[in-house]
């Protein structure tokens, strides 16, 4: 397990929800920090710890909603591989392990057409019977995936991910 101390990590003082709130937003800590740790941990089956101890003041529920229920609502992950791959440690306030867990619970996936394997997203499509297709999302290269059948791309997607993770390890390239 990686432990990251939020305040250390990324602010002593997070707020808000979206960076027009402020550099130390939600949607920024789940981009810069969160969407790289959860998917290396996901890639290599471990898990990653966030600390919230350090924090003088606390963090609002915006920030904490922001940060890991679009985790799920953003298509990023499953709601499985949030809840697989995440621990929050709050010693100081133990209802916020509760309350972030409750966000990607709760949180619905804006899209229905989003495949999830060892921490990355890829799309689904079907434009003519016979030919299904896809590409991963979220990452700088272009990796795509084709099928004869919708039912078979979820196979296709998982090869290209493993393939993908391959190719980079091979390249000594980071994959996230």
């Amino acid at each position: 397990m990686k432990t990251y101390d939020l305040a250390t990590s990324f602010s002593n003082i997070p707020y808000g929800r979206h960076p027009q709130d402020g550099a130390n937003s939600g949607e920024r800590f789940r981009q810069d920090c969160l969407l790289p740790w959860l998917r290396q941990a996901l890639v290599n089956n471990e898990t990653v710890e966030i600390d919230l101890d350090g924090l003088p003041l606390g963090v609002g529920s915006a920030f904490l909603e922001e940060s890991f229920g679009g985790l799920v609502r953003d298509n990023l992950f499953s709601k499985q591989e949030v809840l697989k791959a995440l621990r929050i440690k709050s010693d100081n306030d133990a209802s916020y392990v509760e309350e972030i867990f409750g966000y990607v619970r709760q949180a619905t996936p804006s899209r229905n057409d989003i495949l999830h394997y060892r921490g990355f997203a890829g799309n689904a499509q079907q434009e003519d019977p016979g030919f299904a297709h896809g590409r991963l999302l979220y990452i700088d290269d272009v990796v795509t995936y084709e099928t004869s059948s919708i039912q078979a791309l979820k196979a296709a997607f998982e090869e290209a991910v493993d393939d993908y993770l391959l190719t980079c390890r091979l390249l000594d390239k980071p994959s996230v």
